[in-house]
């Protein structure tokens, strides 16, 4: 886990499989397309998931260094790796090939991502792509909310681009628990700020990277659409159930301040204003808000149930014990 949260989508602590949709009678599979920001913990699950199950599929794998040890696992089967950088539309311009079936803009972790976002979604559009899928967040529409105005705007020039989109709203995600392995493993412990019975739903990333895989291959019936990507809700004393579960030994659950959460995200180099973003999420949860629940959006996508807790801790608890 090497990456940092970069407000809710992607991270080292990940704040932020696949069945085909059926096809109408207008709509066309993929033939090729490109994943912008393809080596965050999204996109190479995602570059994964296309070069595993849609080997027909020519797939670009934007990276801003094609070389680097990074983007090295990347290059696999029906995978190139190419050069594509959002904070350099001239790379993008380059990268995306004329009129392609689909791009998929994983929007970055950068305090600049609004802008990231956009150049991606612009160079969509200069390039005449058929469709764009971009990740956005459950509190989009929460006024005010931190993340939420950072994606208001791209979900707005995906809208005005005149390129058929998708828009992935993500919660918080269950592969986030990695952060608590030391804790579990040392002190049977897990440690965070919210309410340990308050509901919430998060998606394992392996789940996003499916929804997002069968919408690249057939974008047609997923046009202009707008998901919330959720597991079915749990809570903090849930989770720890479930990891006593997995492990075979006693998993607690343990409320800590506000405070305290936040001067330990700060500790580990986190910038506050994506400490507090990530802390507003928290709130919510203890708030009981109405994004906090089940859609069923990701088994209309894939035709399969998402990922729970339980299924979730019992594939990793080895790693806990």
């Amino acid at each position: 886990q090497a990456e940092s949260v970069r407000g809710g989508v992607s991270s080292r602590f990940i704040f932020p499989a696949l069945s085909q949709c059926k096809s109408s009678p207008a709509s066309k599979m993929s033939s090729s397309v490109i994943v912008l920001g393809s080596s965050g913990n999204v996109g190479s699950a995602l570059i994964k998931t296309l070069a595993t199950q849609f080997p027909a599929l020519k797939v670009l794998a934007g990276v801003r260094d094609p070389t680097s040890a990074k983007a090295a696992p990347l290059k696999q089967g029906n995978v190139t790796l190419v050069p594509a950088d959002l904070s350099n539309p001239a790379t993008l311009a380059a990268a995306i090939p004329k009129n392609v079936d689909a791009v998929f803009v994983n929007t970055p972790g950068d305090a600049d991502r609004t802008q990231l976002a956009i150049n991606g979604i612009t160079a969509a559009k200069t390039a005449q792509a058929k469709h764009v899928v971009l990740v956005s967040v459950l509190n989009t529409d929460k006024a005010g909310a931190i993340f939420g105005k950072q994606f208001t705007p791209i979900e707005a020039a995906a809208k005005a681009s005149g390129v058929p989109y998708t828009l992935l709203r993500l919660p918080i995600f269950i592969d986030n628990n990695w952060a608590n392995l030391e804790s579990i493993k040392g002190q049977g412990k897990i440690y965070g700020p919210a309410k340990p019975d308050a509901k919430f739903t998060p998606i394992a990333v392996s789940d996003v990277a499916q929804a997002a895989a069968t919408i690249l291959a057939n974008p047609g019936p997923h046009a202009n659409k707008t998901y919330r990507l959720t597991a079915p809700a749990f809570s903090h004393t849930e989770l720890a159930a479930a990891f006593s579960a997995a492990t075979g030994k006693q998993v607690d659950y343990v409320q800590v301040p506000y405070d305290a959460a936040k001067q330990a995200f700060l500790g580990l180099g986190f910038p506050e204003w994506q400490v507090d973003g990530i802390l507003e999420l928290y709130h919510d949860i203890d708030d009981g808000a109405s994004y906090y629940t089940f859609s069923g959006d990701f088994q209309a996508i894939t035709g399969k149930a998402p990922t729970t807790i339980e299924q979730w801790t019992a594939q990793v608890g080895a790693a806990f014990k």
